[in-house]
């Protein structure tokens, strides 16, 4: 079969044939519509994560698919040969059989759901790893109708379902976007308010939430300069040089079987400070009666947790980090 792979480290990403993997136990072989690029795999090809991640070379490159169920491994219930279906590859080791830019995929079945009828192959690719995070950032920050919400990195994949989210949610939300074809991208989305990133930033919050906004999500940009926007409340030593937020973040979950709630919490900033593109966050502000949000731990394994590549700017010590990444379609 022909897949995207990275060869070896320092290599670029080439189209190689490698044989067509059978699905174990539990798995089915899915042969894949379309595929999507995300930031992880943008940090995979450009050799960030080798020293932090279990992997195998060659790599097949992508996280997310679309395709039809060809074959099914033992004790495979649920799914059938033929059924039309979307997966994201849960945990984060690397390798020939967990990329999904390839012609055929083998993954957990749990891994898998069908797609709605009428829905087509692209846009249902996209919506795996960056939903997912959007989702799981969402219900970290736990959106309430009234409040406004700063989605920093409004026109990429993840922030773009965020932003929609938050608008479900009643509130009233800001996006980045510069002016043009990104500021229309986003007005079309439902956004309330869009600001400049180019420019002056805070500034720009400011005139909109003059006492700073009731909560952030950092897709991208400045992480520091995000954090200063969170408006104040409490006062618990917290993270970004302010004892008045809090951050909390989501990973992407394994699988999206039902529903997209699998959450887990992030090793801290600190002690992720090896990477060189490492994750943003989301922040909100600490009611004064309340402690540092919990992570989440509803995936307990290492193994079950999805990392992505955010800017180059380090996020302050303590931060639990919201991972996402702009996405793009690929298909054939």
């Amino acid at each position: 079969m022909k897949a995207l792979t990275i060869t070896a480290r320092d290599t670029q990403p080439t189209v190689q044939d490698l044989p067509q993997p059978d699905p174990a136990a539990g798995e089915v072989l899915v042969e894949v519509e379309a595929a999507t690029v995300n930031g992880f795999d943008v940090s995979v090809a450009a050799g960030y994560v080798f020293d932090m991640l279990p992997h195998e070379f060659p790599i097949v490159l992508g996280r997310d698919f679309v395709g039809t169920v060809a074959a099914v491994g033992e004790g495979v219930t649920g799914v059938s040969v033929g059924d039309r279906v979307a997966g994201v590859i849960p945990g984060v080791g690397l390798g020939p059989r967990t990329g999904t830019i390839a012609d055929h995929v083998a993954a957990p079945a749990t891994a898998v759901t069908r797609v709605p009828d009428g829905l087509g192959a692209q846009q249902a690719a996209v919506i795996g790893l960056a939903g997912i995070a959007a989702y799981d950032a969402l219900e970290a920050l736990a959106v309430h109708a009234g409040e406004t919400v700063l989605v920093s990195g409004a026109t990429g994949g993840a922030g773009s379902i965020a932003l929609q989210l938050a608008l479900q949610a009643g509130a009233t939300v800001i996006g980045t976007a510069r002016p043009g074809k990104e500021e229309e991208y986003v007005r079309g989305l439902g956004a309330t308010h869009t600001v400049d990133w180019t420019g002056d930033l805070t500034a720009a919050v400011r005139e909109i939430a003059p006492d700073g906004v009731d909560k952030a999500l950092h897709f991208a940009g400045d992480a520091a300069t995000i954090g200063q926007l969170v408006r104040a409340g409490g006062a618990t030593p917290e993270a970004l040089g302010r004892d008045d937020i809090t951050l909390a973040a989501s990973w992407p979950p394994p699988p999206p079987t039902s529903s997209l709630t699998c959450s887990t919490s992030s090793p801290t900033a600190r002690s992720a400070s090896t990477s060189k593109r490492p994750c943003p966050w989301t922040a909100r502000r600490r009611p004064s009666d309340c402690s540092p949000t919990a992570p989440s731990a509803r995936s307990s394994s290492p193994a079950d947790r999805s990392a992505r590549a955010g800017d180059d700017r380090r996020p302050a010590p303590s931060a639990r980090r919201s991972c996402a990444a702009p996405t793009t379609n690929w298909s054939e």
